[in-house]
């Protein structure tokens, strides 16, 4: 299939299955975390929730890899997959603490 795509558009299909699978696994160790805890069943509803939320948290954390100049495939793979884990509750979380510490927010 590679020899019948342009090198770009092959580029760009790579990386984006690339991102989408670190984000999924983020959200999946996740979920498993919250099921070895029983707080949920592993085939539930909300294992659909969580790839949608991968999907967001993904594309934002491959965005956030790249601005900060992390861009070699294992940094940004990794970063994605953090950020993933934590998801938009975690996040919000050490973003909150950043600023209350540094003291910008009241």
């Amino acid at each position: 299939m590679k020899d019948y795509l342009p090198p770009d558009l092959w580029q760009s299909l790579a990386s984006t299955f690339g991102v989408l699978a670190a984000a999924v696994l983020g959200r999946l160790v996740y979920h498993a975390r919250l099921v070895q805890r029983q707080e949920r069943d592993f085939f539930s509803r909300h294992i659909l929730f969580e790839l949608i939320i991968a999907l967001g948290v993904g594309y934002a954390a491959n965005g956030v890899m790249v601005y900060l100049g992390l861009e070699e495939d294992e940094v940004r793979i990794g970063g994605i997959v953090i950020l993933s884990y934590l998801g938009p509750g975690g996040i919000e979380y050490l973003l909150v603490r950043y600023f209350n510490k540094s003291g910008t927010v009241k």
